[in-house]
């Protein structure tokens, strides 16, 4: 199973308890009541062996050592680098009164600040979300692409049609089975629909941000050719994105 690493904003943030519940895969929470050198020594080693590094900024933060680890992440390994940023948290004064406090919020500068660095980090090929809903989906569909061969036609299938133009779908059920007992096993079903969740925002550096989800899949020469054959046949502005590919 794959595995989250829950970094971000401590100081009695709950955002992990709300998180937490909402994942189907495994995770490693960082947070401790005693903070030792073994506490860290940890920290870092699941850093490195977790399958995504998630970074939640909320406004209980204290510091600003997380923007710095998240943008070295996303400079790093984008492809393993979640950011998401919580507008409101919970008022730290609440569990010492019954009165109802209003929630701590980023103001509009904070909020215009933090999503720049959200964008940047979309730039350098990480994740950016604004919801911990987003995040929990974006992971749990995660989960599925471990499953290969002929076991995952069906996720396959559910996957490609919540995520290609109707259109597709016939010519996609047809594809699924015949690369899912190939020699990758169905690999490049997961990477062209990553391909295609990034090409349809239709953003001004989607070419860029699919080019690096691309090279971050480590794909051979054989399957890299067979990757631009399915990005034609099956993404927003395929024929686009390929030509852009072949001019790098």
């Amino acid at each position: 199973m794959k595995k989250v690493f829950l970094g971000g904003t401590c100081n009695d943030s709950k955002w992990r308890d709300k998180l937490i519940p909402m994942l189907d895969i495994d995770y490693f929470n960082p947070v401790v009541d005693d903070w030792t050198e073994e506490c860290y020594q940890e920290e870092l080693r699941q850093r490195e062996i977790c399958d995504y590094c998630l970074y939640v900024i909320t406004p209980r933060m204290t510091g600003v050592y997380s923007i710095a680890e998240v943008i070295d992440d996303s400079n790093k390994r984008p492809n393993k680098t979640l950011f998401c940023v919580l507008e409101e948290d919970d008022n730290p004064m609440h569990s010492l009164t019954e009165l109802a406090l209003p929630k701590l919020a980023f103001d509009k500068g904070q909020m215009n600040s933090l999503d720049r660095v959200g964008r940047m980090v979309e730039r350098n090929g990480g994740k950016y979300f604004k919801l911990l809903e987003e995040v929990a989906s974006y992971l749990n569909k995660a989960r599925v692409k471990k499953i290969r061969g002929i076991e995952g036609i069906p996720n396959w299938i559910k996957r490609g049609h919540e995520i290609l133009p109707k259109d597709k779908w016939e010519f996609w059920d047809e594809i699924v089975p015949i690369r899912a007992e190939d020699l990758y096993e169905g690999m490049e079903l997961d990477c062209t629909l990553d391909i295609e969740e990034i090409l349809q925002e239709k953003a001004e550096n989607s070419f860029k941000r699919a080019s690096n989800e691309l090279d971050s899949q480590g794909h051979s020469g054989m399957s890299y050719s067979l990757m631009k054959a399915m990005i034609f046949q099956f993404c927003t502005n395929g024929k686009e994105f390929v030509k852009y590919l072949e001019g790098k």
